[in-house]
């Protein structure tokens, strides 16, 4: 029934709510100022796990954004998450979620992109028997399923008009009407959003409801792309090696240096979900202990990319004095009408051996 999120995207270390790094779980057993009790802390424990310990980075712009998940999962007010594709909406929402009260009840995660059009009330609030034809019995909504705990409506920039007038009335009321019914029902759900695309652009070309967009930006979070976390990459890039490298029993260790300097490089169009989906196939397609250039399948890096920095500089500074050198010969030649005497002044023996050097023909230049 309900469509989930592919949002995938790992970000491994846990952080108090000063953002600072918590050393042990054991050291992180403490809730609004308590110290908590063996049950307690396995509980808390769980939330760790779900919430922030499945984040991963260090760059000042991601541990903002941290500090900001702990502030929002301590209200009950709704969240526009906004980031691109990839960047792990899907997991600050559930970080969210499991730091929040309702960490007990269920996260439903749905991608409305996913949902076609004319499914999409029947698919948020469902339906009863008889309903329309072929509702042979009665479908529970995902509201219904998500109830006192978190519904998480991804790429909430796709759906149209017409349903964003129903899920405001849910916003501002907590009524719904379950399709078939007359009666309208209630239920107490906290709703977190996610837009790729810009909201007040596409409020201003009459695609999105402005009295929508401000009941769901109460709180609002922005997620940064990945390549405005350099710094996050290696970090990143190692934690998904692990993770793989365990899964698949393979002894893969670590990445060559060319490597991880290529992925600090790279621009990342498709973000965490990119990086992972490029150290999965490294680790699978590797046959030794570290990833090579050839072991990554990233279309969009040609081959001279591979190589490091240094190399880049010493190639580019031999090209740029080539290409000064046969335009000042080239030059000297067409001012003195082909006469290489003449051009080579008193350097003629270097004169030679540069024109032997880029084939230059003093009789093509006149033609």
């Amino acid at each position: 029934m309900a469509f989930v999120s592919d949002e995938t995207c790992v970000f491994p270390k846990s952080f108090d709510q000063k953002g600072t790094e918590i050393s042990s779980e054991k050291g992180a057993a403490m809730q609004t100022g308590r110290v908590l009790d063996e049950s307690d802390e396995i509980k808390h424990n769980l939330l760790i796990k779900f919430g922030l310990k499945q984040l991963v980075g260090q760059d000042p712009k991601f541990c903002e954004a941290l500090v900001k998940v702990r502030q929002i999962a301590a209200c009950d007010a709704p969240v526009l998450l906004q980031g691109e594709t990839g960047t792990g909406k899907e997991l600050f929402a559930r970080a969210i979620h499991y730091l929040s009260l309702r960490s007990s009840k269920p996260f439903m995660p749905v991608n409305c992109a996913n949902i076609p059009v004319e499914l999409f009330e029947n698919e948020l609030f469902g339906h009863v028997k008889g309903a329309f034809t072929g509702a042979t019995a009665r479908q529970e909504g995902i509201i219904q399923a998500a109830a006192e705990g978190t519904l998480f409506l991804d790429e909430i920039d796709s759906i149209l008009p017409l349903v964003q007038a129903k899920l405001l009335r849910f916003l501002e009321e907590k009524e719904f009407k379950v399709l078939g019914l007359n009666r309208l029902e209630k239920a107490d759900v906290r709703i977190v959003a996610a837009a790729r695309s810009d909201l007040r652009k596409k409020i201003q070309e009459g695609a999105f409801r402005d009295d929508l967009f401000y009941r769901l930006n109460v709180v609002s979070l922005f997620i940064p792309p990945l390549r405005e976390r350099i710094n996050d990459i290696p970090l990143l890039a190692e934690h998904f090696l692990q993770k793989y490298s365990t899964q698949m029993s393979k002894p893969v260790t670590g990445f060559d240096s060319d490597v991880l300097s290529l992925l600090t490089r790279y621009h990342w169009p498709g973000n965490i979900r990119e990086l992972e989906n490029a150290v999965y196939h490294a680790v699978a397609v590797c046959q030794t202990p570290t990833i090579q250039f050839r072991d990554l399948n990233l279309p969009h890096i040609h081959a001279a990319e591979s190589k490091p920095p240094v190399q880049f500089f010493k190639e580019a500074k031999a090209e740029a004095i080539a290409s000064f050198e046969r335009q000042f010969i080239t030059n000297l030649l067409i001012e003195h009408r082909g006469n290489i005497s003449r051009a080579a002044h008193k350097h003629r023996r270097a004169f030679w051996e540069l024109m032997k050097k880029y084939g230059i023909q003093p009789q093509a230049l006149l033609s």
